[in-house]
């Protein structure tokens, strides 16, 4: 009894820190097609597109698809739950899937009203050849790589980026159930050598800004993005069945004790 209603609490305490994050947006209250005018998204691209989740028919992602041309495509989001003032810390969660290590995108948050250019990133990083870089400042720095690529194509990988706005640097975690090289949380910077925004900013950062490379050859598959401007949250912000389970019997328990 003392040990389910141990685990119940620990249960209950990781839904609390889930229960801080906001939902961005997981699409699937839009029907399938272009994502441009659906809720607070705005794209350049026609190939950036509501589809089925490849592993999932039930669920619905945005695919960041191969353009028509070999030009860079931009897409935001400007959802007023994104707003990370300056002097403060925050966490960007989302799932990620890479159709092959033929894609070139790169995601971030942004204070620019309009973002529209590589420089408009402020936080960045990307899934490149297979491998996940940051941007440091002026380049850009392989986290993952070298052996240890995230180049496991179609495998879905929860992916936290924690945001300083105080000091402009970004930290990034992520695990997958589906990858044995990071089946528990890893963070993949490091936290001695801080990774700088692109660009520096004193304002709050108010857009979701994802950008595809020049060639971007292969789909990345986003979903699930949520935010909390509170502070670092490295819970998982999708409720596992185990949590679900566990809450569930120590309620029963607990009516079943007052009973």
């Amino acid at each position: 009894m003392r040990s389910i209603l141990a685990l119940t609490v620990v249960a209950l305490v990781s839904t609390q820190a889930m229960a801080a994050f906001v939902l961005v947006d997981d699409f699937d209250s839009y029907a399938t097609g272009v994502i441009h005018g659906k809720g607070d998204w705005t794209s350049n691209s026609t190939a950036h597109t509501v589809v089925a989740d490849p592993a999932n028919a039930a669920n619905q992602v945005l695919d960041l698809g191969v353009p028509g041309d070999s030009l860079s495509k931009t897409a935001y989001n400007s959802a007023a739950s994104i707003s990370l003032a300056n002097n403060t810390t925050g966490t960007l969660f989302m799932r990620v899937r890479m159709a092959s290590s033929s894609a070139d995108a790169s995601f971030g948050l942004t204070d620019v009203n309009v973002p529209s250019a590589w420089g408009d990133f402020r936080s960045q990083a990307r899934f490149e050849g297979g491998s996940m870089d940051v941007r440091d400042e002026t380049a850009f720095e392989t986290v993952i790589g070298g052996g240890n690529e995230v180049d496991n194509a179609n495998v879905w990988y929860n992916l936290w980026m924690v945001i300083n706005n105080s000091n402009d640097t970004s930290r990034i975690y992520i695990q997958s159930d589906d990858d044995a090289a990071f089946a528990s949380q890893t963070e993949v910077t490091s936290g001695a050598d801080a990774i700088d925004f692109r660009v520096g900013t004193g304002n709050t950062l108010d857009r979701l800004m994802l950008r595809t490379g020049e060639p971007h050859a292969a789909s990345l598959f986003i979903d699930d993005i949520h935010v909390d401007t509170a502070g670092e949250n490295l819970a998982n912000p999708i409720p596992e069945p185990a949590s679900l389970a566990l809450l569930g019997l120590g309620g029963l328990l607990m009516c079943r004790r007052r009973a």
